[in-house]
């Protein structure tokens, strides 16, 4: 008998899915030249290590991978999404401590820092939002 899917979990996949997308198809379109970035911010794309630049596109496919297996209503959601979290928040801390694109970024002054830092809290709040909202139906019998 098939199960029914809650609505946030069509909504956390919907979103996984399209955010993921979007976010090769923008940096394909940055490397093919086809989307113009200023000078300035393409410097600073371009100078970012291949190892950095691979490091996060593993943190989407782990966010990716977590949204289809909780589409699929499978407990390992909840330790995909978990560790994707960790993950993340690694590697904002490396890049702050060895001044990766990111610490360059928020050098352009406070309201440049504020905005970043507000953007990345609310990600990361969100996160744990969806983290929680995982565990929550892992602890209740929905994803087996």
């Amino acid at each position: 008998m098939a199960r029914l899917r809650p609505v946030w979990v069509w909504v956390i996949f919907i979103y996984f899915v399209v955010s993921s997308a979007w976010g090769v198809l923008t940096r394909a379109l940055i490397v093919l030249g086809v989307y113009p970035l200023p000078a300035e911010e393409l410097a600073i794309l371009q100078n970012q290590p291949i190892g950095g630049v691979l490091f996060g596109l593993g943190i989407m496919a782990l966010n990716l991978a977590a949204a289809i297996w909780l589409w699929l209503l499978r407990r390992r959601a909840f330790d995909l999404f978990v560790a994707a979290l960790a993950l993340s928040v690694a590697s904002v801390i490396w890049q702050l401590m060895m001044g990766g694109p990111l610490a360059t970024l928020l050098t352009r002054g406070t309201l440049v820092l504020a905005i970043g830092m507000f953007g990345l809290i609310v990600g990361w709040g969100i996160t744990v939002a969806i983290c929680l909202y995982t565990w929550s139906l892992r602890q209740s019998g929905v994803l087996r």
